[in-house]
């Protein structure tokens, strides 16, 4: 509840609700007192005059709907307007022991007065309790203005509020390459123009993040021309030393640019999902890398099923298990699955990244080394590579160092329902 839609609704409602309050005391403190003595002075005086009428000729007074009789009745009484009544008559220079009744089957209330003779006379006034408190009728009065200002504001309030929510929306429907799903430029002004803003910075990131894939890929592809000619060159150096230099620098570059051809792939590619059973999957990819040289050890716990792309999902688990071994002297792979999600976590023993660098190891060209020296060969292209194929899948991965030494590597899956 805690957004400024709902806020601005309960500003409304409070304010209307705190001003009608203020107006109805004021209202009540006004005009209740004087009603109720412009009502029950002439109701005294109408049953003082009845009273003396059946004290002088008690038949007369049967014609006017008073009733003499020698027992007084029995009903309910009404304490508060006893007390008015009697104190209006006293006002009037009167002393009748009077008293106020509600009897069954009766409208309206019934005044009961002594006369002097012994008898009591009975008359039926106006019903005198909605003067005596008017909180029932408060209550509803102040439920139905608080329903009817309440469907009110928080219409006003989500009107008001539409384009913070297409905001928030549009947000939700950026995809992996960073650029949110085109809007309709329909509504009320402030909503077409909202959504007018919105796609056109769409559409220069759109073209923005084009042009950089297509630099990066014309790149890629027309280094391998001259490198060819480069490798060609490098066989006919006469000294040995010199010659595997020159082919391990080449080899490298020719790595770099085919990372880098892989990286513009994952960020535009569209393979086809599959349902793929992890535990078997992560098997395949522990013994491949086995058969390379790696030293990797597997623990199983959990066989979820998930969603993905056979390729990319087997190329971004061998990025990190790779990273773990070449780095880490060795790697650990442990799956799981908990709540939902199937969870990858690979670990070693290596120096770990220094906290400050934590935040940019899934940034291209990524070195711990400040000096960017690179002890092992690579183009620093794999994490950003892996990050880009799990958030396609709709996945995450995360990097930490390990209290104990070493740094985890986790990532975490959907379950396939």
């Amino acid at each position: 509840m805690n957004s400024i839609r709902f806020r601005l609704a309960c500003l409304l409602v409070v304010s209307v609700l705190v001003i009608n309050l203020l107006a109805v005391a004021l209202m009540m403190a006004i005009i209740e007192p004087r009603l109720s003595a412009a009502m029950m002075a002439p109701i005294a005086d109408q049953i003082d005059r009845l009273a003396e009428a059946a004290e002088r000729d008690p038949a007369s007074v049967a014609l006017l709907g008073a009733v003499v009789q020698d027992a007084p009745l029995t009903g309910t009484p009404d304490e508060k307007a006893t007390e008015m009544l009697r104190g209006m008559l006293a006002d009037l220079g009167l002393e009748r022991d009077l008293q106020v009744l509600y009897r069954p089957g009766l409208v309206g209330a019934t005044a009961l007065v002594a006369l002097s003779n012994g008898q009591w006379m009975s008359v039926v006034i106006p019903d005198l309790s909605s003067q005596s408190s008017g909180f029932d009728a408060l209550v509803i009065w102040l439920s139905v203005l608080t329903i009817g200002t309440g469907l009110v504001s928080f219409y006003a309030a989500w009107r008001v509020t539409v384009p913070l929510k297409l905001l928030h929306d549009t947000m939700l429907t950026i995809g992996t390459d960073g650029v949110p799903a085109p809007l309709p430029e329909a509504g009320p002004m402030e909503v077409k123009q909202t959504a007018m803003a919105i796609n056109r910075l769409s559409a220069r990131l759109r073209k923005s993040i084009a042009s950089r894939m297509r630099v990066v890929a014309a790149a890629g592809h027309d280094l391998r021309t001259p490198l060819t000619r480069l490798r060609l060159r490098a066989e006919f150096i006469r000294d040995d030393t010199d010659r595997e230099k020159w082919l391990a620098d080449l080899a490298e570059l020719e790595g770099i640019a085919n990372s880098a051809i892989r990286l513009v792939r994952e960020e535009t590619g569209n393979e086809d999902r599959a349902e793929i059973q992890l535990d078997a999957h992560l098997r395949g990819v522990v013994e491949d890398l086995r058969a390379a040289g790696h030293a990797v050890r597997l623990n199983i716990e959990a066989a979820p099923v998930v969603r993905a792309g056979p390729i990319a999902l087997r190329r971004a688990l061998s990025n990190l298990i790779i990273n773990a071994a070449t780095h880490g002297g060795g790697a650990e792979v442990h799956l799981s699955a908990r709540d939902g999600k199937a969870v990858i976590r690979i670990t070693d023993e290596g120096p770990g990244i220094p906290e400050a660098l934590l935040e940019q190891v899934f940034e291209p060209f990524f070195s711990a080394d400040p000096a960017r020296r690179r002890t092992v060969p690579g183009a620093g292209l794999g994490l950003s590579i892996t990050q880009s194929i799990l958030e396609r899948l709709n996945g995450s991965v995360t990097i930490s160092n390990r209290p104990s030494g070493g740094l985890e590597q986790r990532v975490e899956l959907t379950i396939a329902p």
